[in-house]
Formats: structure tokens, C-alpha cells, sequence
């Protein structure tokens, strides 16, 4: 009796014990995972504001607690319509417009095994903000004067192409302050309300690569590139977008964040740590 005791009270011992691990390794089991979220960057800005932007990168290294994560990078920029060719951004300021059309008139010609194809250039202009627009002054020394009235003066009333690829060579093109396509009294109005004001704004386009200009990667840079940028001519990267990739692990709790675009404004790093 005493043996049917014991053996009764083991039995009842072994129960409790596999109750209690099965209720471990479930509990253990509905806890696989420690999830988390990190935001790097959170810039709130409109799309008008993304034009005095440009490209912009955020490059870092994140620690998280583990070695063993999983992660993904959230990343929202501006970019440019569907339909457009990005490429006819040259300056990659997010517009096309004379900057990029004066670069390609300087590297108009050149060929791939010509010398010139691997030179660079660089590209200073200023601009004036008027009605959250940019504009540029009609003489180009950067101050608005008697000088930019007389350039409007001398072809009021004249019509100006919409795109022209020597716009800076071209008096009657930066008489047009507005490009409009006409030189009229909103091209006064806007000197007037800006006389003898210097220029707020002044962008360096460096070291852009002449290569650049092949919009149609032909080898070389002809009419065939120019025909690019002038059907995407005016465009503006306007249009948010997000994007996501995922978090590099490095080692040693060091994980590498690596992102650009133009306008680039948000950052989130989403992860979760595997339990082991």
C-alpha cells in the first residue's frame, strides 16, 4: 500500500511538472520577439519648401540591444510626376529648368571619347524670392537696379521661346523675369517690387560632371538630349513619396542607416530583436 502511495504521489509530482513547463515554453513561446521603432529624422515641411532643398543624405550607426535584429528603414522624399525624366535634372535640385539648360548648352558637342567628356564644371547662380517664387535679375550681377529695367524696356512686348538651351547667352530670355514667354508689365512689376534689392539666394552647382548631360546615355551630347530636357522642361519635384530598405547589421549591436533623396525629410527605423 505504502508503494502504491508513493508511486501515486511521483506520478502527481511528474503532472504538475510537465503542467508547469508546458505553461513555461508556451508563455516563452507567445514572446518571441521584442519589437521597437527609432525616428532619425522627422522634418515637416510642404512641397513648396522642397525647392531650396536639394538632395539631401542622412548617413549613421543605430545601436540596438541585440545582435540578432531585424530590421527595416522608412524613409519618405520628393520626387518628381510619373512621366518625367529625372535626368533632365542635371543640377539634381529638384527642377529643370535654365540651370540645367545652361549646362547642357556648355557641354552641347562633346563626346565620349573626346577629353572634354570626363571634365567637370561648375555653376553659381543667384536668385531673388518674390511670392515664394525664384527669379532671377535680368543683368545677373545679382542686384536689382535701373540696369534690369532698361533690359525689360528694350524687349517689352517681345515673345520669348519657352525653352532655349542659350538662355544665358540671351538678353530677350532673362528679360523675361517671369518666363512666360512674353516680356511684359508683370516682368516690371516684379523688378519694381525688388529694386535695388541684392539677391537672397545664391546656389553652387560643383564638380557637375559634363557625362551628366548625356540624358540619353548615347555617348554623346547632342540634340537628341536636348530634345529631353526640353519636353520635361518646368517640371518640379513636387510629389512625396516613401520608400522603405532594410537596416544593415555590422556586428557588435551597430547597425548601419544609409539613405538620400531630394527633400528628404522622415526616417524611421522599425526592428525587432529575436528572443534565443
Amino acid at each position: 500500500m505504502r508503494i502504491v502511495k508513493i508511486l501515486a504521489v511521483l506520478v502527481l509530482g511528474i503532472a504538475i511538472l510537465a503542467s508547469a513547463l508546458n505553461y513555461y515554453f508556451a508563455k516563452a513561446a507567445s514572446i518571441t520577439a521584442v519589437s521597437g521603432y527609432l525616428i532619425l529624422l522627422d522634418q515637416k515641411i510642404s512641397e513648396s519648401d522642397y525647392l531650396y532643398l536639394g538632395e539631401k543624405e542622412l548617413s549613421t550607426i543605430i545601436y540596438l540591444p541585440s545582435t540578432n535584429a531585424d530590421g527595416m528603414i522608412t524613409y519618405c522624399v520628393f520626387t518628381f510626376p510619373e512621366g518625367v525624366d529625372e535626368k533632365a535634372d542635371i543640377t539634381k535640385d529638384g527642377r529643370i529648368d535654365y540651370a540645367d539648360a545652361y549646362l547642357l548648352s556648355q557641354a552641347y558637342g562633346c563626346q565620349k571619347h573626346q577629353a572634354c567628356w570626363n571634365e567637370s564644371f561648375k555653376l553659381e547662380q543667384c536668385y531673388f524670392v518674390y511670392s515664394g517664387r525664384r527669379f532671377q535679375d535680368p543683368s545677373r550681377d545679382c542686384y536689382i537696379n535701373e540696369t534690369d529695367l532698361n533690359i525689360v524696356k528694350k524687349y517689352y512686348g517681345k515673345t520669348t521661346e519657352p525653352y532655349s538651351a542659350n538662355c544665358e547667352l540671351d538678353e530677350a530670355c532673362m528679360a523675361d523675369v517671369n518666363k512666360d514667354s512674353v516680356i511684359n508689365l508683370f516682368d516690371v512689376v516684379i523688378l519694381a517690387a525688388n529694386f535695388n534689392k541684392y539677391a537672397n539666394e545664391f546656389v553652387n552647382y560643383a564638380y557637375i560632371k559634363k557625362s551628366a548631360c548625356d540624358l540619353n546615355n548615347d555617348g554623346n551630347i547632342n540634340l537628341f538630349d536636348a530634345v529631353i530636357l526640353g519636353r520635361n522642361f518646368g517640371q518640379m519635384a513636387n510629389e512625396q513619396k516613401c520608400y522603405t530598405k532594410s537596416l544593415t547589421n555590422l556586428g557588435n549591436y551597430k547597425y548601419q542607416v544609409s539613405v538620400k533623396g531630394k527633400g528628404l525629410h522622415y526616417v524611421g527605423v522599425s526592428y525587432r530583436i529575436l528572443m534565443v
